[in-house]
């Protein structure tokens, strides 16, 4: 993790008791906050400022909103024998901390058989009120993974149908404006064909399109961000960039008429094996990715 520090950029090195394999979130004046092996949720500003004990999912990033707030996912079992995301546990829930003392201010959990399948949750407003919401994919035996949003209370306000199957995992990327209703945008069966699929929110998450043969995730990684929405082309709109299922090419898929399309590709000379990297330079959005060969690729739009 790094950040954009007074003296350029900076590599974040490990905290004390920090877990290696989640992602820390930089706060405002530089705090960092982490989840430790234990569980614990912690403000570091070169000293310990809060801590607090949550059973926060070790490998789970830590989320945060425009007032400070956190969110991580809790509660670590195995109860679901699938362990594509790195090892065996899964999550049961979230919690929602405030500053400065990292309180709780919102929680949700999932029924038993069922897990949280994912190392960290979807947190925006989704439906316009003003208050963000929680989506989760949740997976079960017999059913596998089904999209999941509560309020920050806990309450479910929206589903989708399962997948029908167990060890059949569903990847949420992202929520927002890829048309001028926002919709959501997940890869179903990433590892079996991958389904780019957009979803509108609702008490149903209904199905607006969807395109076949991507990717976004390989079998036992703990990478989550092989895919990414950004606007490429400066036109105000999403696009999802993303591998193909072979992984030798990368593509953006937009909508258009409500039909997901490509819109933009490029093929690559070896599989891509890195995560799917985006920032600006130059006032340009630019996407980088690394392959099995050694190579990094960028690209940005033309003038």
């Amino acid at each position: 993790v790094y950040t954009d520090g007074a003296a350029g950029v900076d590599v974040l090195p490990p905290l004390p008791d920090q877990s290696l394999h989640g992602r820390p979130a930089v706060l405002d004046k530089g705090q960092i906050a982490y989840v430790t092996d234990a569980g614990d949720v912690v403000v570091w500003d070169g000293s310990e400022v809060a801590r607090t004990a949550v059973d926060a999912l070790p490998d789970g990033d830590v989320l945060v909103d425009e007032a400070g707030r956190l969110l991580v996912l809790t509660g670590s079992t195995e109860r679901y024998a699938h362990g594509i995301l790195g090892d065996a546990a899964e999550a049961t829930g979230f919690v929602v901390l405030a500053p400065p003392d990292l309180t709780i201010v919102g929680s949700g959990t999932v029924a038993n058989p069922a897990v949280v399948e994912g190392r960290r949750a979807i947190w925006t407003d989704m439906n316009g009120d003003g208050s963000r919401e929680v989506q989760l994919t949740v997976s079960r035996a017999g059913d596998g993974a089904a999209l999941v949003v509560m309020n920050e209370a806990g309450d479910i306000v929206g589903k989708s149908q399962p997948i029908g199957l167990s060890n059949r995992w569903r990847h949420q990327i992202a929520f927002g404006g890829f048309s001028t209703a926002p919709f959501g945008v997940e890869v179903i069966t990433p590892h079996i064909g991958g389904i780019v699929t957009f979803r509108s929110f609702g008490d149903e998450l209904d199905r607006i399109t969807s395109i076949s043969g991507y990717t976004s995730h390989g079998i036992g990684s703990r990478e989550l961000d092989m895919a990414v929405a950004i606007d490429i082309d400066d036109d105000g709109l999403l696009e999802l960039v993303v591998p193909s299922q072979d992984r030798r090419s990368l593509v953006a898929i937009g909508l258009a008429s409500g039909e997901a399309q490509v819109e933009w590709r490029a093929d690559l000379e070896s599989p891509m094996t890195s995560n799917v990297a985006v920032g600006m330079h130059d006032g340009l959005p630019t996407i980088a990715v690394g392959t099995r060969s050694g190579q990094v690729y960028l690209w940005q739009p033309a003038r």
